[in-house]
């Protein structure tokens, strides 16, 4: 089963289980909409975009992303709104170690990072590079050692490694309680039952969509 037929099979049985125990859960699922993450499976492109994206809003993450593609080898010639979805090595524009590895700091900089985001990302680029983190067995590690490797690198911290296990290896049993705006839906959902922001044997592994969903809480009380 690939990783997204397993989180699509997950997530309809976690909406649907949410909507079933919990009335406040059924109107943020009903008035958000269906849940439509879908996983990014290129892991190295997934870092690189959750480091780009600390303490800054999605709209400036995306500029900055776009004009790091397009400082990439090929890049100008590929723009953010015609690039596939699909993008891998030898792509315009495609987020590669390799391709990275070519920008020098002032490149980075350049393009929008902070000093500190730069050297982030060069340390993520080179860990990877150099074998030193092997983004290609992560699948074949448990959560905490998958954990336990990606915050070696500079920049990264439990929360990107946790969102890292859920929306790029389709880990569905894992759930942060660092996440901010679940941290606030749940502080104004005093009486969601407990049941929902656990994970035990007998229940759907719903933790993901938890996260997904109540984090649009604050946005449509």
């Amino acid at each position: 089963m690939t990783i997204s037929t397993h989180w699509s099979k997950v997530v309809s049985t976690a909406t649907a289980y949410l909507s079933d125990i919990d009335p406040i859960m059924a109107q943020v699922i009903a008035r958000v909409g269906p849940c439509t993450l879908q996983p990014n499976p290129n892991v190295f492109e997934a870092l690189v975009d959750a480091i780009i994206s600390q303490q800054i809003s999605v709209k400036a993450a995306d500029a900055i992303m776009a004009r790091l593609r397009a400082a990439l080898p090929n890049g100008e010639r590929e723009s953010i709104e015609t690039r596939s979805a699909s993008s891998t090595d030898g792509l315009y524009g495609a987020v590669t170690p390799h391709a990275l590895l070519l920008l020098e700091h002032d490149a980075l900089r350049a393009v929008g990072l902070s000093t500190p985001k730069a050297r982030y990302i060069r340390d993520l680029t080179e860990r990877v590079i150099s074998g030193q983190l092997n983004l290609e067995r992560l699948a074949e590690l448990d959560d905490e050692a998958i954990i336990e490797g990606l915050i070696a690198v500079k920049g990264i911290g439990r929360w990107t490694a946790e969102m890292i296990l859920i929306f790029s290896l389709g880990r569905t049993g894992s759930f942060t309680y660092l996440r901010p705006g679940l941290s606030r839906s749940r502080s104004s959902r005093a009486d969601t039952p407990q049941c929902c922001l656990s994970k035990t044997e007998d229940q759907p592994r719903i933790a993901d969509t938890v996260s997904s969903e109540t984090g649009h809480t604050s946005d449509v009380a």
